[in-house]
């Protein structure tokens, strides 16, 4: 895929997986939960980036609703 905003996402996922994949060190530790380690700030950072790429797609998908108007039904209409 060439799309950077599917790039973006999937390396956020691969990046995220890869920190957390056996678990943060809160998970074990209770009381780090309260001291940002470079972990959590690490996968904050990345859920920040996946919920602006979707962010972004809400508010595009706002701007061009058509009450009515199904994503069948537009796409039918495209390829006539």
């Amino acid at each position: 895929m060439d799309d950077p905003e599917f790039i973006l996402l999937t390396n956020a996922i691969q990046e995220a997986t890869d920190t957390t994949g056996r678990g943060l060190p809160a998970d074990y530790f209770p009381f780090l939960k309260y001291i940002p380690t470079s972990a959590t700030r690490k996968v904050i950072r990345l859920a920040q980036s996946f919920q602006g790429v979707v962010e972004k797609h809400l508010s595009d998908h706002r701007e061009t609703y058509s009450p009515g108007i199904y994503l069948l039904a537009s796409d039918e209409s495209l390829s006539v």
